[in-house]
């Protein structure tokens, strides 16, 4: 059987809608563990964020 693979769009673009005229601040809507990856916190954490500006 051929198909083709199955995807879904990331938590974080789900997320980038309420975004949306808004100027998003780097590194965008990712986990909330994303935001110091220069810390010792490995774990996974099910929470997005995203910092963003009036336009």
């Amino acid at each position: 059987m051929c198909g083709l693979p199955v995807t879904a769009p990331s938590p974080g673009a789900l997320l980038a809608v309420f975004f949306r005229g808004l100027d998003l601040l780097d590194p965008g809507v990712v986990a909330v563990t994303g935001w110091r990856p220069d810390g010792n916190d490995t774990s996974s954490v099910p929470e997005y964020a995203g910092v963003a500006r009036r336009a």
